[in-house]
């Protein structure tokens, strides 16, 4: 029984990943978009280091939610949903700081 329950909750978490990996693009791709005309250059080390930074979140987020200790630590997986909310918000803050840092160093 528990085997079937623990099958049946993989989607269900895989899609949270995945649900998580989509949104992180989208911060990317709109970063990316509303840079600086200025910062063109730079825009393929920014998508490559972003990429980078998604891709360990990913992993970090997949793997909290497919370890039941961690998510009973966090007080369940919602409150894991909850943080991939405040992870996708950091992840936000830091391209824009990155997009300011470079607009300021281009200056």
């Amino acid at each position: 029984e528990e085997a079937a329950a623990a099958a049946a909750a993989a989607p269900q978490k895989q899609s949270a990943a995945h649900a998580f990996d989509l949104a992180l693009r989208k911060v990317i791709s709109r970063a990316l978009a509303e840079a600086p005309k200025s910062l063109a250059r730079e825009k393929s080390v920014l998508a490559k280091q972003w990429g980078a930074r998604k891709a360990a979140l990913v992993a970090q987020l997949s793997a909290q939610l497919a370890d039941p200790a961690t998510a009973a630590a966090a007080g369940g997986e919602a409150d894991l949903l909850l943080l991939g909310h405040e992870m996708e918000e950091g992840f936000l803050r830091s391209c824009v700081a990155d997009v300011r840092r470079l607009t300021a160093e281009t200056k």
